[in-house]
């Protein structure tokens, strides 16, 4: 469905695989974290939002929307063991002090 409604261009980059990059978005909107505590498994955070941006503009999350809601996978009460721990990261721009006095 991706493919239909986002060819690939015919020059340039091969894109990244699809269905890891919408489970990196679904994964984003499903926990409400930021784009760069999105899990690794799921490719490069910038990747991902180049694409759903992308994919927003062109309607084309509006249609994944509808047909995952009328699959019912888009349930408020998922088990806990699909849960995915986030990597936990140093805020930007703020180092751990390594001063004296521990």
């Amino acid at each position: 469905m991706i493919e239909r409604l986002d060819p690939p261009p015919l020059t340039g980059r091969p894109r990244h695989d699809a269905r890891r990059t919408l489970n990196g978005i679904l994964f984003r909107e499903r926990t409400g974290c930021q784009w760069r505590s999105i899990p690794d498994a799921y490719g490069d955070d910038a990747t991902i939002h180049r694409a759903y941006r992308r994919w927003v503009a062109l309607g084309v999350m509006d249609k994944i929307r509808e047909v995952l809601a009328e699959a019912g996978r888009l349930a408020d009460d998922e088990p806990e063991e699909l849960a995915i721990p986030i990597r936990r990261r140093t805020p930007r721009g703020r180092a751990k002090s390594r001063g004296r006095g521990g």
